[in-house]
């Protein structure tokens, strides 16, 4: 299947699927900014990977609410896409035992079809650590990208629908796409809004 369509970030909810407990204090994270000194994007951990950390949303930017967010490496990188903003990413097929090796390799849903979903929050390099959007609301006050960023759908999704993730073969938005989630696969997303 195809992916030929998007949702806005702004419209979508998703249902944090790592393991662990988010850290309240999130604060503590982000004193000087979201940028390399935060840990975005850098060849050396800053955090512990796999830390989770909640982010309360104003609703200035986009939706109010709780933003949860993961300390991840993004250890798998297809050839075609690299990993930029909106792009999604899976727990990486490379070990499969550590849920904060991820990847955007079609590859990696397939079968294992996890449900362990992670929204990059900006570009990536291979091998490279970066906070990624995990769950609840988008992290629009804290990222600005947020605002505009759209995610690769099916052109299925209609407003309430759970969702899951898929392969989007021939897709130009990114390698990793989410349509609406049948019965025994493990949703990761609710659209709030349909696709466009």
């Amino acid at each position: 299947m195809m992916a030929d369509s998007y949702i806005e970030a702004l419209d979508l909810v998703l249902i944090d699927n790592f393991p662990g407990v988010p850290l309240p204090l999130a604060s503590e994270y982000f004193a000087d900014g979201f940028g390399a000194s935060c840990g975005c994007n850098v060849a050396m951990p800053t955090r512990n990977p796999g830390t989770k950390v909640q982010i309360w949303q104003t609703g200035d930017n986009g939706p109010r609410g709780w933003s949860t967010l993961v300390y991840a490496k993004a250890e798998e990188v297809d050839a075609t896409y690299p990993i930029l903003e909106g792009h999604i990413l899976t727990v990486s097929g490379e070990t499969r035992l550590e849920t904060w090796k991820l990847s955007n390799d079609k590859d990696d849903v397939g079968a294992y079809a996890s449900g362990v979903c992670a929204i990059a929050l900006g570009a990536v390099t291979e091998n490279y650590y970066s906070w990624f959007w995990c769950g609840g609301v988008p992290p629009a006050d804290q990222f600005s990208g947020m605002k505009t960023a759209n995610i690769t759908t099916s052109n299925a999704v209609t407003q309430g629908l759970a969702l899951c993730m898929g392969t989007a073969t021939e897709a130009t938005t990114g390698n990793i796409f989410l349509l609406p989630a049948a019965a025994e696969l493990h949703h990761c997303a609710v659209a709030m809004k349909a696709d466009v």
